[in-house]
C-alpha cells in the first residue's frame, strides 16, 4: 500500500494516550507523524530530519515545551509550531516569542479544532 503525505509533524507529549490515538487521526488527514515521548529523543532527531510543523505539550519531565520549540526552530528552520497543555500562564507569550506562526491548544484538546489549526498554520507555509 503506497500512501502519499503531504506534511511532516513532530509531536512531542509524555502523554502515551494521546501519543496513541494522534498519529491515526494526523494520517487520516494527510500528515506524517513522528511521535516522541522523550523530548530529549526529539531533538536528536530534529539533529538529522526536520518537520513541518511541532505539536509540543508545554510540561513535560526532563525539559518543557519551550525548550523542544526553540530546539525545533533551530534545527528544523520551521516557525510552525502548536503548544498544548492543560493551564497555560500569562507569561507564555514572554517565553516563547521565537516563532511568528505559532498556535496554543488547551487540554482536552478538540481534535477538530486542531486539525484546522494545524491546515491553517500549514497553509500559510505554501504561499
Amino acid at each position: 500500500m503506497c500512501s502519499t503525505f503531504s506534511r511532516t509533524i513532530a509531536v512531542v507529549d509524555d502523554d502515551k494516550d494521546f501519543l496513541e490515538e494522534i498519529p491515526e487521526l494526523l494520517g487520516f488527514w494527510g500528515y506524517k507523524a513522528f511521535l516522541f515521548s522523550d523530548p530529549v529523543e526529539a531533538i536528536r532527531f530534529f539533529a538529522h530530519s526536520t518537520c513541518d510543523a511541532l505539536i509540543t505539550d508545554v510540561e513535560m519531565p526532563l525539559m518543557n515545551g519551550y525548550q523542544v520549540a526553540h530546539e525545533f526552530l533551530e534545527r528544523c528552520r520551521s516557525d510552525k509550531i502548536i503548544f498544548i497543555s492543560g493551564n497555560f500562564d500569562a507569561n507564555f507569550s514572554v517565553e516563547f516569542g521565537g516563532a511568528d506562526h505559532y498556535l496554543q491548544l488547551q487540554k482536552p484538546i478538540d481534535l477538530n479544532k486542531l486539525h484546522e489549526k494545524l491546515d491553517d498554520l500549514l497553509s500559510t507555509a505554501r504561499e
